[in-house]
C-alpha cells in the first residue's frame, strides 16, 4: 500500500501541560519519518515542524512530503473524490 497523504491528530507541543502532546511527546520522530518515506506526495514546504526526540523533548524537521499534522497545521480536512483524487484542505 502507498497511500498519497498521511494526517496525524495532536495537540500543539506549545502547550507545556500535563496530558499534552507535549507531555507525552507526541508525534515520534520515528514515526514523521516512517510516514514521510511511505506518502506519495508532497506538500508545500514547512520549514519547522516540531517532532519528539522523547517526552517532553522536540526537535524540528522540515516537512515536505503530504504528512498533515493538526498540531503543525491546525485544522486538517480532506476531500476525498469519485474519481479518486483528493484535496487538503488546512483551517486555523
Amino acid at each position: 500500500m502507498t497511500p498519497d497523504i498521511a494526517v496525524l491528530s495532536m495537540g500543539p507541543s506549545k502547550r507545556h501541560l500535563p496530558d499534552t502532546a507535549w507531555a507525552y511527546g507526541h508525534p515520534r520522530r520515528a514515526v514523521v519519518e516512517m510516514l514521510s518515506a511511505a506518502v506519495a506526495k508532497t506538500r508545500s514546504p514547512v520549514a519547522v515542524v516540531p517532532v519528539a526526540a522523547g517526552v517532553k523533548r522536540f526537535t524540528p524537521i522540515r516537512m515536505d512530503k503530504a504528512v498533515y499534522g493538526t498540531g503543525w497545521d491546525g485544522t486538517v480536512m480532506v476531500e476525498l473524490r469519485t474519481d479518486g483524487t483528493n484535496r487538503v484542505m488546512l483551517r486555523w
